[in-house]
This record gives C-alpha cells, structure tokens and sequence, in this order.
C-alpha cells in the first residue's frame, strides 16, 4: 500500500570475484517466503552457475541457501513450490551434457536437497515435471532405454519413484 518503505530481502550478491543477479522469483501460496534463483557470473572464467535460496517477506531474517550449483551442477530448470509452501522442487543439471535430476528442498532450507528421480545413463535424465494437485507427489518424465516414461514420487523423497508407463522401445 505504500505506507512502509521497501525492505531489501537479499542484500549484497558479490561473492569474491563472483557477482550474482536474481533471476527468477516465485512466492508462497502463503505468502510467508519468496523462492529465488540467483544466476552467477565468474568473470575470470566466463561462465556461470545457478544458486537457489529462500528468504522470508517479512524481512526478518537474511536469505537461505537452498541449493548451490557452484560445485558439479550449474543450471537449474523449472522451480516449483508446493501448494502448502513446505518444499520447492527443481531440476538441476550442467549445460555441458550432465543430465538433469529432479530435487526437493524444504523452503526453510536447513538440510540438503534430496533427489528423487532414479539415477540414469540418459542423456536427459529427469525431464519435465508437475505437481499433483495433493503437492505430496510430483510426475515427471525419464528416459528408460531412450523412451520417455511416467513416474511419480512423493515430494519428500520418502518412497522411491514408481514408474507408472511400460512403452516400449
């Protein structure tokens, strides 16, 4: 409403001879947290990697890390919250050939992603995905034998995936 001035949620992104940019941004249902990719630039190595954190909208406390790609993965796609604002999911991956695998967080950060796709030799790895409308579990796409195949694994990471097509190849 304008009544209060803005409070800055992110503060300083330089890293050393890093600097970072927000790239993306997604809200809570709630409205409590907001989700944000930060894209990192390594100016002496020309490349870039992509970081995930959450911060609170009341502003009171600094962000958290939910996700740094600056070690093997350095590309995120696709961040989604559930509907309850408990977890956010995401893929991760490398441009440079790695597949993607598909991950989930709690929003409040505090322990490592978990992945929750089946490890594979794909070249894709865990593909598109979508929360069903509960938000305890998540469909995605995985190449089986290079066929695309359904699966579905609680957002947790409590169960392993089903996979719930048979195509053949």
């Amino acid at each position: 409403d304008g009544r209060r001035p803005p409070v800055e949620l992110n503060g300083e992104l330089v890293i050393g001879p890093i600097i970072g940019d927000v790239s993306e941004t997604l809200v809570s249902a709630d409205g409590r947290w907001c989700v944000f990719s930060v894209t990192i630039s390594r100016p002496c190595s020309h490349s870039s990697a992509d970081e995930l954190y959450c911060v609170p909208l009341d502003g009171s406390r600094g962000p958290v890390q939910l996700f740094s790609s600056l070690s093997s993965r350095d590309d995120l796609g696709g961040v989604e919250l559930t509907p309850d604002g408990t977890r956010v999911l995401f893929r991760a991956g490398s441009e440079e050939g790695e597949s993607y695998d598909l991950f989930s967080v709690p929003i409040e950060g505090g322990t490592e992603p978990v992945q929750l796709n089946t490890p594979t030799d794909s070249y894709w790895g865990a593909g598109k995905f979508q929360l069903a409308p509960d938000g305890r579990h998540a469909l995605y796409v995985q190449d089986v034998d290079d066929i695309g195949q359904l699966f579905l694994v609680p957002v947790d990471g409590s169960s392993p995936a089903v996979q719930l097509t048979h195509i053949p190849s």
